[in-house]
């Protein structure tokens, strides 16, 4: 078994000897996995880089077969999330990039979100413990006990919008660490799960209950390898995002926070 290179369109951001960044479309998986072996951000960077198949056979340790099955990716973005991912073309940029991924206060990264129901609060930090759900091993949760892993999302609401008993609400975020789900269930602990998650907010009901998920990667901002300054790289929002905002500001009341 192995991961072969596929000719896949990349929408590339910007590129050098050392990374390539990605404006990475919704529904692509980052890198293969049980149940996705083929059609990756890891297929399609392989062929980009002219590399040959990953061969997952042999005998090597279970830490370096990780490390084969996602060459480069030194973060990931889940499937339906869009925008920004930065990856790594050899082993020294893929060591200075962990690096910093590591310690979240070492770079900058924000998303925007158009979420079901509106915060108690137009702005804060949530700050707790994210594990993974003992009911449901695909989800994540708040620890009620304080178990798992520390988890820190700033975030704003710039926008709401109602109409009747419907609700909405549009958030920028940043992250302060990197757990898996990290946002989308801050967002469900605080009562607005993103707007066509699967997960979190399944059952959605009312204009948009055939919405894709409503997560994008806005901005990220990082020192290169070998650079002293840091590198900004942005993604345009995306359609889903537009077609969404154009349905509530012609059909849905504003609040202006």
């Amino acid at each position: 078994m192995g991961i072969e290179p596929e000719d896949i369109p990349l929408d590339v951001v910007y590129e050098d000897s050392d990374v390539t960044v990605v404006n990475k479309r919704s529904g692509m998986v980052t890198h293969p996995a049980l149940g996705n072996w083929s059609g990756t951000l890891v297929n399609a960077l392989l062929f980009r880089w002219g590399r040959g198949a990953v061969d997952l056979r042999g005998d090597s340790p279970e830490s370096e077969k990780r490390a084969e099955v996602r060459p480069g990716i030194v973060h990931r973005l889940d499937r339906d999330t869009s925008g920004i991912i930065v990856t790594a073309r050899n082993r020294r940029a893929e060591e200075w990039l962990h690096d910093q991924f590591k310690d979240h206060r070492l770079l900058k990264k924000e998303y925007v979100a158009i979420c079901s129901g509106r915060p108690k609060t137009l702005s804060g930090k949530i700050e707790n413990y994210i594990e993974r759900n003992p009911a449901d091993r695909k989800s994540f949760r708040v620890s009620p006990k304080g178990q798992g892993k520390f988890a820190c999302t700033l975030y704003e609401c710039v926008g709401i919008y109602e109409r009747g008993s419907e609700a909405y609400s549009l958030f920028r975020l940043r992250i302060k660490t990197g757990r898996t789900h990290q946002i989308r269930v801050h967002l469900k602990s605080i009562g607005c799960p993103i707007l066509g998650d699967p997960i979190y907010n399944p059952g959605q009901k009312g204009e948009f209950r055939d919405s894709l998920l409503m997560l994008h990667s806005i901005l990220l901002k990082i020192r290169l390898p070998g650079m002293a300054e840091f590198s900004e790289f942005r993604a345009p929002i995306p359609v889903r995002f537009r077609k969404v905002m154009a349905v509530l500001h012609k059909h849905f009341r504003r609040s202006f926070p």
